[in-house]
């Protein structure tokens, strides 16, 4: 396979990703998004099965500032979980989401004393009749 041929795949992919019918568990991949200003971003996307094998906990590390700068996972996180459902065919019910912030090496980086890493638990309501999530709250968890 020409490396020409492996660049064309992977900008089709980023354009129009298929979904993912059978996961693999745990999923660590990037994961790319538009934004609404039409900015191309990635997180880092960890998807695991929860112990009770009812949900997916899903963890996206943003990762705005280090290799994109298009619209921040705080910003743009029910975009991102309504993609994981559409991409992953999984039901809105399912996810629990973790918002992930790792400050260390940013232009904003944790200071003596500062969190370098933080987590948030990020409550979204599902819109059925636009089949998308809105309304996200965060609640700051511990790293354990």
């Amino acid at each position: 396979m020409s490396l020409l041929f492996k660049i064309w795949n992977a900008v089709r992919e980023h354009l129009h990703p298929q979904p993912i019918k059978i996961l693999r568990m745990p999923v660590s991949i990037p994961f790319h998004y538009t934004d609404y200003n039409g900015n191309n971003g990635v997180c880092w996307l960890q998807l695991y099965r929860s112990n009770d094998l009812q949900n997916y906990v899903a963890v996206a590390t943003d990762l705005t500032g280090r290799i994109n700068f298009a619209a921040s996972v705080t910003d743009f996180v029910e975009i991102i979980a309504t993609e994981m459902v559409t991409r992953f065919d999984l039901e809105p019910r399912e996810i629990v989401l973790i918002g992930h912030q790792y400050w260390r090496g940013t232009s904003s980086a944790a200071g003596p004393g500062n969190r370098a890493h933080t987590f948030d638990h990020v409550k979204l309501h599902w819109h059925a009749q636009d089949n998308k999530f809105v309304d996200p709250v965060w609640a700051r968890m511990s790293q354990q």
